[in-house]
């Protein structure tokens, strides 16, 4: 069987099946009728589902899978009507609240799961949701508090205890997160990723106090950016985070694994555009935050200069660390191809591809050939699971270009790099490479 990537060959792995056909088709067929077709087997499931459902089914059928492709409109229409039908129903409001979140109105999200307890339509994942809010856009010791009960609590669900423990690792209160986490490491679901976050904490109980930033671990809009100043150091690293605020694990931990004594900026963006559009601390405007951070820089009397950011964000990296002429980048999971065809080709996530060409076309771009011809950013490292097929898509795309080191994570089928790269120890490289420059 060849190994040439541009040749189709049955999927080795059935999670790859959707995603070869969809790039087989695009070759057979050309860009343009692929996505025609999709467009068309789309419009006849829809059809099909719709005539194998009646009433509130058949409206929830059709808002999941215009939610799908991207037509977030009609899908906010739709669940909107049968949250006025069913008010008592949860799944609705909660959906509503996705839509609010993903276009950056966190107020309105959590006031949508707010009203929703109020009327009473209310389940795990609500109760979830408006927790998550209120400890996201309104630090307080009242919930760091209420999340040590949680962990300690025996008959809360493994979820609950699983967030409460990330929550306050990214507080810094360790001893009651392990306690959390500890709790989850044989469950099914949560096992995996619980012995992740473990490790993460043993990076932060082996860091010296004196050398733990005082910075949140969790960025959101309440606290949407920190700064780390090392007088003497000639080195900053610029880390952009994406929407969630974490970077697979908390900023705390990341900065625990940078390099004692060097200058770092951590970014969030509540309008969920990836920093395209700006960011919180310098305004809107991609080229406000790279001016922005140029003043900030100089002021720092930093020279060499990393970026850093996982999955979307970690183009953003790609992108600054071109316009800031920096050292090194590295990225966990980036695009790097996101011209619309491609990116249709990734299939993930339609309505941030839709709201990004609407509201930021000019990053519709092919990272390969500006690499290519690049001046500065002598050291590009990108880590992605070797076993997730768009993740690795994106990856070998830039494979061959000078400088760009691919490291795939072997046997990683999911989107969380950093993570998994933590829990087998694999970047532990990261602060002595960073250390080098």
């Amino acid at each position: 069987m060849s190994d040439d990537p541009r040749l189709w060959h049955w999927p080795s792995r059935i999670s790859d099946a959707k995603f070869d056909a969809k790039q087989f088709a695009k070759r057979v067929l050309g860009a343009d009728l692929a996505r025609q077709a999709r467009g068309l087997s789309e419009t006849v499931l829809d059809g099909l589902g719709a005539s194998l459902s009646f009433g509130a089914a058949r409206r929830g059928r059709l808002a999941d899978r215009a939610w799908a492709r991207g037509d977030v409109e009609q899908a906010r229409k739709l669940w909107q009507s049968l949250a006025d039908d069913e008010p008592y129903n949860p799944i609705w409001s909660l959906r509503l609240s996705r839509i609010a979140n993903a276009e950056g109105d966190y107020e309105l999200a959590e006031k949508i799961l707010l009203d929703a307890r109020d009327r009473g339509a209310l389940n795990e994942e609500l109760e979830n949701g408006i927790v998550h809010y209120g400890r996201w856009r309104r630090h307080s010791n009242a919930a760091i508090e209420e999340a040590i009960r949680t962990v300690s609590d025996l008959s809360a669900s493994p979820f609950k205890v699983f967030f409460s423990s990330v929550y306050l690792s990214s507080e810094g209160r360790l001893e009651p997160a392990r306690e959390g986490l500890n709790r989850l490491v044989n469950n099914r679901r949560l096992g995996h990723s619980a012995r992740a976050q473990l490790a993460a904490l043993d990076i932060l109980e082996k860091t010296a106090p004196s050398r733990r930033a005082d910075i949140p671990g969790w960025l959101s809009p309440a606290r949407s950016s920190a700064v780390v100043r090392a007088p003497g150091s000639d080195t900053v690293v610029v880390a952009f985070a994406p929407p969630g605020g974490l970077f697979g694990v908390p900023v705390n931990v990341l900065h625990a694994m940078l390099p004692p004594n060097v200058n770092a900026i951590y970014l969030y963006d509540s309008k969920q555009l990836y920093h395209l559009a700006g960011t919180d601390r310098f305004g809107p405007g991609y080229q406000t935050m790279i001016s922005g951070l140029r003043e900030t820089i100089a002021d720092m009397g930093a020279k060499n200069v990393i970026t850093i950011g996982p999955s979307a964000a970690g183009f953003t990296a790609l992108c600054a660390g071109l316009d800031l002429k920096a050292q090194s980048v590295v990225a966990f999971s980036p695009p790097t191809n996101t011209m619309r065809a491609n990116m249709e080709a990734d299939g993930r996530f339609p309505h941030i591809l839709l709201r990004s060409l609407r509201e930021i076309p000019q990053f519709e771009r092919d990272l390969r050939p500006q690499l290519e011809d690049r001046d500065c950013c002598p050291q590009i490292d990108i880590y992605y699971g070797g076993d997730h097929p768009q993740d690795r898509m994106h990856a070998e795309h830039l494979d061959g270009v000078r400088g760009v080191n691919l490291h795939p994570v072997s046997g990683l089928g999911t989107h969380d790099s950093v993570s998994e790269s933590v829990l087998r120890g694999q970047l532990g490289t990261l602060g002595r490479g960073l250390g080098d420059k």
